[in-house]
Order: structure tokens, then sequence, then C-alpha cells
């Protein structure tokens, strides 16, 4: 029995696991080596006095550790399993999960409580930082797709925007060659070939400004700005294929604007 009970206390102090007894006023009777490397406290200081006195438990977790020690006096299980925070006596806050086992006497009433104690803070840890770098990587992923949406919408636009002053320009280019038109619409035609070109320049002129906006290297003038030869331009862009539709387009000028340039 002697053997028996020496063999039994050179586990209990060298497992890795904190081995902690506690008698039915849950006072400390046994603190094992690992308990000490766990918690910080040495036996001597912790042995024969109540667990609350070494304020171990984490606040957010003490109504949890309660209901536990309720199921260990009262409860009918004898295995109580619990994963709950603790403070070690330095202050430092760690994870840990307790393996609770129950003792008890011929009349029914709890006897000791064995609480096997497993740190498990690195693994926590470990976790915790797998599930960041998975949300890393999933922003980054969204943050890709996103990109990749943008600019095709972005290349979309800039496709259409570019194709729009070819339009009238090889529309009246057509006619031109053809030698249809009178001088008073050849004169027209030139015009709206040139403008729509300048139009077309001046798109490739807000490309490279959004190349320059990247860059940080964009500089703005703030100045007026006349929308009536705008919509006067955006006319005469779709004034063709109106004209082919026989859709009639007109623009009035109201008393109100001043039609400057």
């Amino acid at each position: 029995l002697q053997q028996a009970l020496q063999k039994l206390n050179f586990h209990v102090e060298n497992t890795p696991m904190a081995v902690i007894e506690w008698d039915r006023e849950f006072r400390v009777i046994r603190w094992s080596g690992a308990a000490e490397h766990i918690f910080g406290w040495q036996a001597s200081e912790v042995v024969g006095r109540l667990i609350s006195d070494l304020h171990m438990i984490f606040e957010e977790d003490a109504e949890q550790v309660l209901e536990v020690a309720r199921q260990l006096t009262i409860g009918e299980e004898p295995h109580v399993f619990s994963f709950n925070r603790n403070y070690t006596k330095q202050g430092e806050v760690i994870y840990c999960e307790w393996y609770n086992s129950r003792l008890r006497n011929n009349a029914g009433q709890m006897v000791s409580v064995l609480s096997l104690v497993l740190n498990v803070t690195d693994r926590v840890q470990s976790e915790r930082d797998r599930e960041q770098i998975l949300q890393q990587a999933q922003a980054a992923r969204e943050a890709a797709e996103t990109a990749n949406r943008i600019k095709d919408e972005f290349l979309a636009v800039v496709s259409h925007e570019l194709r729009s002053p070819l339009n009238p320009i090889l529309g009246w280019s057509k006619l031109l060659r053809e030698r249809r038109l009178d001088a008073e619409k050849t004169d027209r035609a030139l015009e709206v070939i040139q403008r729509n070109a300048q139009m077309q320049a001046q798109l490739i002129n807000d490309l490279l400004d959004v190349s320059r906006i990247l860059r940080g290297k964009l500089s703005l003038a703030a100045q007026p700005v006349n929308l009536v030869p705008t919509i006067r331009a955006a006319m005469e862009t779709v004034r063709l294929a109106a004209e082919a539709k026989a859709i009639d387009l007109r623009f009035e000028v109201g008393d109100g604007v001043n039609e400057w340039m």
C-alpha cells in the first residue's frame, strides 16, 4: 500500500496537468508541482486556504465557475468539465480546462473534489492567430475581387466614352467621302469632326489625370464651367443616330442662362 501510494504521488507530482484537491468547503488540500508551475503559487501558500482567497477566477467567468461548483456539491453528475479563464499569481490571464471529479461518502455528502487542470493558453492563441490569418486572407481576397470588378467596370466605361466620339466622326467622314454634302453641311461636318476629336483628346487627358491622381501628382485649377457647349456637344454626338431613327433633337437655352464660351 505504501509503495502504491508513493507511485501515485510520483505520478501526481510529475504529470503536466495541475492536480488540485478541495474539501467540501472548497479549501485546498492538494496542490501539485504542475499547479505551482501553471498558477505561480507554491503549495505552502495555498494548502489550507479557500480557493476564493486566491482570486484565481477571471471576473467575467465567475458565474460559470459558480455553476460548476453548484453541480459538484449538489448535482448528480460525478464528473464536471469546465473551460474558463484564470489569473496567475502574477496577474496574468490564462485559459484552462478543468476536469473535476467528485468523491462522496456513504451518506452522499461530498468529501472532496479532484481537479485536473490543463493550461491551453497557447492553443487558444494559436486558434485565434489562425482565425485572424483566415480573416485577413478573406479580406484580401474580397479586396482583390472588388478591385478586379472596379477595373472591369472602369474599362467598360472608358471603352464606351472613347467610342462615343468616334460615331459622329466616322459618320460625317463617310458623308464627306461620298461628296454628297453642300458647302454649309460640309462646314458643319468638319466642325462636328473637330469637336468630337477634341472630346476624345480630352478623354485621353482625363485618363492621364487618373494616372497622375494615383501617383499623387495631380494639380487642380478651379474655374467656372459653361454647360451649354457640353450639352450641345452631347447632342451632336447622338444626332446622326437620332436622325436615322427619325428622332428630332432640340435644345433650348433659357432666357436667364448666359451662353458664354
